[in-house]
């Protein structure tokens, strides 16, 4: 059995490394018609963990490296179907990676650009407690929850209660 779920580990990051481009990214999805998706951001963000765990250092590292060249100056990530429009949730899932490579690399490079998204979903957040400006839809989501997961990420690693204090707004709205 162990043999088994150690060869479906092996498939599914052959998998991952099939749809991360050459610039580190990866494909927002795949069409046997059209091919790979494009850069996603909000993707890239949340497998990076995943390559982590699987051993896959370099290509997490790549992944980051891109995710930082892609990184708006105040903080956010767009929504790939629309450059140049930020988004509250896809923002918020570069933080697990951006935290994953800090706690394997310890560059601080990582943590910052953690912090910056971070500080920019704070600034975004309605008073009670939802996203909407930069949201999907311009409408507030309940699975904007996994937003504030990644702020609770955040306070974990940096003791700065503004990220949890905002993830509980959140959850309680």
């Amino acid at each position: 059995m162990k043999k088994n779920r150690q060869e479906s580990l092996k498939g599914a990051g052959h998998w991952l490394l099939s749809m991360q481009n050459e610039d580190g990214s990866f494909a927002s999805d795949f069409s046997l018609r059209r091919g790979r998706g494009g850069k996603f951001a909000e993707i890239t963000g949340y497998i990076i963990p995943t390559l982590l765990d699987l051993g896959l250092k370099e290509n997490a590292r790549r992944a980051g490296q891109w995710l930082l060249s892609v990184q708006n100056r105040d903080g956010w990530f767009d929504f790939w179907a629309k450059p140049g429009a930020p988004m509250v949730f896809d923002t918020a899932q570069t933080i697990f990676g951006f935290l994953s490579l800090y706690r394997e690399f310890s560059q601080s490079q990582f943590l910052t650009a953690a912090q910056k998204a971070g500080d920019w979903i704070i600034q975004q957040q309605e008073e009670d407690g939802s996203w909407i400006k930069y949201a999907y839809n311009k409408i507030p989501h309940t699975y904007y929850a996994r937003g504030s997961w990644a702020l609770l990420a955040l306070w974990q690693a940096t003791g700065e209660e503004k990220y949890k204090n905002c993830a509980i707004r959140q959850l309680d709205w």
